[in-house]
């Protein structure tokens, strides 16, 4: 049995590597520090370690995509025990964002409700008085806090067809729908 010298490159990979494992795990420490006192940073930082692990790995970017998400629903619950909003009344923003975002993709009001709540009159009507409420009024109080803050983090850096189609799909996803 021969030894084969280890070629630079490939050591070169191997520190590198070990200095990612390193930095990762002691951000994966730290976060894990701060878990009693603030669960909810601690599983942000948990989750940002491991993108940038996996960045730095470059590793695809589909394998990020569960980690966002989890990210999301880390953000939507810290809002919903703060009780900014409930889970109906996050619902009909998310509905009410769908809207806007289809509106401005250019599609009509009466078209992109239609899209958002299918061919029902009165669920139409009533997000559409919904909407008009949360935007003007900000009734129910927080919708319109809440209604900017998902705009702003789920869709601002998308183009308007993009970002209506996203909306769409999340609606779907809350009615339990494929889309």
């Amino acid at each position: 049995m021969t030894d084969k010298p280890i070629s630079p490159e490939i050591l070169r990979r191997w520190r590198k590597t070990a200095l990612l494992l390193n930095s990762y795990t002691a951000v994966l420490e730290t976060a894990a520090g701060k878990y009693e006192k603030d669960r909810s940073k601690s599983a942000h930082d948990a989750i940002r370690a491991t993108v940038i692990f996996l960045l730095a790995l470059k590793k695809p970017r589909r394998l990020l995509t569960p980690l966002v998400e989890a990210a999301e629903i880390i953000q939507r619950h810290e809002l919903e025990e703060k009780d900014v909003v409930t889970l109906d009344v996050a619902n009909k923003v998310i509905q009410s964002i769908a809207v806007t975002l289809q509106i401005n993709a250019k599609v009509g009001m009466n078209e992109a409700l239609r899209k958002v709540v299918g061919n029902d009159p009165s669920a139409a009507k009533s997000l559409k008085y919904f909407r008009t409420n949360m935007l003007s009024k900000d009734i129910p109080k927080g919708a319109r806090a809440y209604y900017y803050a998902i705009m702003q983090s789920d869709f601002n850096d998308l183009n308007p067809e993009a970002a209506a189609k996203k909306a769409l799909i999340v609606c779907a996803r809350t009615r339990g729908k494929e889309a």
